[in-house]
């Protein structure tokens, strides 16, 4: 039996949980311009927190100063209908742009780490990958959305929506626990990744309010100039969790 995953990252708390029950779900890695055939996870050889290995038909490259995933392949999309800007812009030197940041380990395996677009530069020059540390917050059952940020700030910091267990619980707790979250993943990133607060905000990110995508995956940009106007204030509040 396969079974494949997709489209979006899958937390790793719950693959490990489909595998003590019996499911092996493989994750693989595409995009339409490639016919969706980059990297598949190896049935018997599951790593959790990467999309497999480039399948034989391809070869896959990490553009060095960007980051980027890159892949060549004779499936490969020739480009877009009559446009021949767009067409340019989706390849380099041969190898197909995915628009997507990865790592590859010693062992052939690819990590996606985000997306070149939605990386930003903090007031210290560094470029901070949001995703990573969104997906860390997500996986927390008080967070239902998250969005990091941080141009021109000097640390990032997270946009969040609540889950309805986090908008039930006395606001003293939840702010501690939004902290120590907030503590407990700077192991995991660079020390300019460091999220400096913590912004809980009332409403919700819908598709009707223009924050989610028909696929339900955030809108960057119009979060982002949602709520601009106030990023400073919010990052010298003395609190570092904040209750819009």
């Amino acid at each position: 039996m396969l079974m494949l995953t997709g489209a979006a990252p899958m937390p790793q708390a719950l693959l490990a949980w489909y595998q003590k029950i019996g499911f092996q779900i493989q994750e693989a890695y595409g995009m339409t311009e490639n016919m969706g055939m980059n990297t598949l996870m190896p049935r018997h050889k599951i790593k959790l927190g990467t999309v497999g290995i480039s399948h034989k038909s391809c070869e896959t490259r990490i553009q060095a100063d960007t980051g980027e995933i890159q892949m060549k392949a004779d499936y490969n999309s020739w480009g877009y209908y009559k446009e021949p800007e767009l067409t340019a812009e989706l390849f380099e030197d041969g190898w197909l742009k995915t628009g997507d940041m990865g790592k590859v380990d010693d062992e052939g395996y690819l990590s996606i780490v985000g997306r070149v677009k939605d990386n930003f530069k903090t007031a210290k020059g560094q470029y901070v990958s949001p995703a990573p540390i969104e997906n860390i917050l997500l996986v927390h059952p008080l967070i239902e959305q998250s969005c990091v940020v941080g141009v021109n700030l000097p640390q990032p910091i997270a946009l969040l929506v609540l889950s309805q267990e986090g908008k039930n619980m006395d606001k003293a707790l939840l702010m501690n626990e939004l902290n120590q979250l907030r503590l407990s993943i700077h192991p995991h990133f660079k020390n300019y990744e460091h999220l400096q607060k913590m912004v809980v905000l009332q409403e919700e990110w819908t598709v009707e309010n223009n924050c989610l995508t028909p696929t339900l995956k955030i809108k960057r940009p119009q979060i982002e100039q949602a709520n601009a106007h106030v990023f400073e204030t919010w990052y010298a509040h003395p609190d570092t969790v904040i209750f819009e």
